[in-house]
Formats: C-alpha cells, sequence, structure tokens
C-alpha cells in the first residue's frame, strides 16, 4: 500500500523498500495487526511528506530531510528533486546514522 501523490512522484531506492519490507517482516513475527500498524504508519509518514515536503527538517547538507514514524521508533530519510520525493533509507531510530548515510 502506498500513498498517491497529488503533485510528487513518489520513488524508492531499492534499498530503502528493503529496509521497509524488513521492518514489516520483524513487526509480522510479532502479530500481524502490528505488521499493519506500521504499514499504515510509514503510509501516513509518507502522505504528510507528499502532501509537505519541506516541513521536514533538513538532516543532511545535500538536502536529505528525514520523517519520524509516528508511534514506531523509525525515520524516514528522503530527498526531493525535479518533482520526485526520493525516499532513501527507512531506519530504526536507534541504528547509527552512517548505516544509511552512504546510500544517494
Amino acid at each position: 500500500m502506498a500513498p498517491q501523490a497529488s503533485r510528487m512522484n513518489l520513488r524508492y531506492r531499492a534499498a530503502a523498500k528493503l529496509d521497509i519490507q524488513e521492518a514489516r517482516d520483524w513487526y509480522r513475527a510479532i502479530s500481524p495487526a502490528l505488521e499493519a500498524r506500521f504499514a499504515d504508519a510509514i503510509v501516513n509518514t509518507l502522505t504528510i511528506a507528499l502532501d509537505h515536503p519541506r516541513a521536514f527538517p533538513v538532516v543532511r547538507r545535500d538536502d536529505v530531510r528525514r520523517a519520524v514514524v509516528s508511534g514506531f521508533p523509525y525515520q524516514v530519510f528522503y530527498r526531493l528533486r525535479n518533482g520526485d520525493l526520493i525516499v532513501i533509507a527507512v531506519t530504526h531510530s536507534s541504528r547509527h546514522p552512517r548505516s544509511w548515510q552512504r546510500r544517494r
């Protein structure tokens, strides 16, 4: 399930898709209902980012922004480029920032 972009195109780097799938798998192992809540939280976060792409703070000099996922210890890192919102990483907040910073 992915949010529908009205003005911007939503794109995912392959590593970001893998990040989301790994988190969903982990939550599914605990409870399918928890996995569904996590998936909804990701969709809600991305919908807000699409509706208000500059609302989240820039966290890196190359204009990478961070949106915190409500209700879960995850954050979405994205960049705005040529009308696209590009999801670079979706990481647990306890992971070291270097784990995703080499991604472009």
